[in-house]
């Protein structure tokens, strides 16, 4: 795995994802996963799939579970 940087707009995008997230009620992130399985699914590429999952994981781990799940994406790339 490569060398991982952050800078401070990632950290501000990491946090903005998480407490969005969690604001939202189960039916609201029921339907941001479905949305995001329904985009993210026609990406041809599976890194970039994978990039974006892994963004979600970082701000907040069961967002980026579902998503992963949703996409029929491996779990364990994302919980090391």
């Amino acid at each position: 795995m490569g060398l991982l940087i952050y800078t401070s707009n990632t950290l501000s995008r990491v946090s903005s994802a998480d407490k969005l997230y969690n604001l939202l009620t189960d039916e609201e992130q029921d339907r941001l996963i479905e949305n995001i399985r329904l985009n993210l699914g026609q990406v041809t590429k599976p890194e970039i799939q994978i990039r974006e999952v892994k963004q979600l994981y970082q701000a907040d781990p069961e967002y980026g579970r579902r998503v992963a799940t949703a996409l029929n994406l491996d779990l364990n790339q994302f919980e090391h």
